[in-house]
């Protein structure tokens, strides 16, 4: 009975692959990815697949098959983080650098104002580093570095699959939550529930 309920056919085995594949398209976009966590949550979604669907039926008889099928999944993840995914954040990088050079304004110390101290400590976490504010206004800066961003290139390749569907869903999908949250009836509703809250603090 429990079986029936993993395979192929059954509610259970569609009901992990939905939550495993939403889990994993999340840990493919993070920006500070648990590599290990992400591998885990991969392991146990193959797993499943393996020993409940038709395809781990044929393992034992042609278990050349699944090692084919690993390295040309492992290969086609190398290429799509190093020369997709890595590329398309560099440039998102680039671009935060060329908007705060555009905003910025010289300060007589040569210091960075807090919002330029924000982005500063952001663009830290992607390796890095500001290092100095000049009159012409513009911002210097190292390109980001390969061990700060080692986490999210081993997940790109691990999770290549899931961070595409994310990237191609995740835009329509928060436009469609932006137009539900932007109702003006929810809007006095979620300032309703913060008035509340801080009602004893006005």
């Amino acid at each position: 009975m429990i079986y029936e309920l993993f395979t192929t056919s059954g509610v259970a085995f569609w009901l992990v692959a939905i939550v495993a594949s939403f889990v994993l398209c999340y840990m493919s976009q993070d920006d500070d990815p648990n590599v290990h966590g992400a591998g885990l949550v991969l392991a146990v979604f193959t797993g499943v697949v393996l020993l409940f669907s038709s395809v781990g039926a044929t393992v034992p008889n042609a278990p050349w098959v699944l090692l084919f099928v690993f390295i040309v999944y492992a290969l086609i993840g190398i290429v799509y983080s190093l020369f997709v995914a890595w590329p398309l954040l560099l440039y998102k990088t680039r671009r935060r650098i060329k908007m705060l050079q555009t905003e910025m304004h010289a300060l007589p110390e040569g210091e960075l104002s807090d919002r330029e101290l924000a982005w500063s400590q952001l663009l830290e976490r992607e390796g890095m580093y500001l290092y100095g504010v000049y009159p012409d206004g513009l911002l210097k800066a190292t390109p980001p570095s390969y061990g700060s961003n080692e986490g999210r290139i081993i997940t790109w390749a691990m999770l290549w699959p899931w961070d595409i569907a994310g990237s191609v869903l995740q835009r329509p999908f928060i436009w469609i939550l932006e137009q539900i949250l932007g109702l003006v009836w929810l809007r006095n509703v979620a300032q309703y529930i913060s008035n509340r809250i801080f009602r004893d603090l006005q």
